[in-house]
């Protein structure tokens, strides 16, 4: 009994642990970044971004996310009022395949950000 539920509890974890996905870390230098997916038969998941600002945007600017796909670019957010940390959260499934990029604008601030990216497909 006791082998069952230890088991089981180290399945949850791992199940857990797949299910977390990656994160990529970005250095933002005054300038706009991108991540690109370059692999081939690959797909990742947008989960969300955090912006970790040293320097603020630019007055008026706008922090922008947006995927890039077959060189059109969508935007799924924009915002003028920026403090030194912020979230983004992705509503629903945004899936980047080969080729596809995610745009971060950034309005001339410096700083890091993360890209929270899904384990794959759901």
């Amino acid at each position: 009994m006791r082998k069952a539920v230890l088991t089981g509890l180290c399945a949850a974890v791992l199940a857990a642990v797949v299910r977390a996905g990656e994160y990529a870390t970005l250095a933002v230098a005054g300038s706009d970044v991108a991540l690109t997916n370059a692999q081939a038969n690959s797909a990742w998941t947008l989960d969300g971004v955090l912006f970790k600002f040293t320097t603020l945007p630019a007055a008026g600017s706008t922090v922008t996310v947006a995927r890039v796909s077959g060189g059109v670019e969508y935007v799924l957010s924009a915002s003028t009022n920026v403090a030194a940390s912020l979230w983004w959260a992705a509503d629903g499934t945004v899936t980047f395949r080969q080729g596809d990029a995610l745009r971060l604008y950034c309005g001339g601030a410096t700083g890091t950000v993360q890209v929270m990216q899904g384990a794959g497909l759901r």
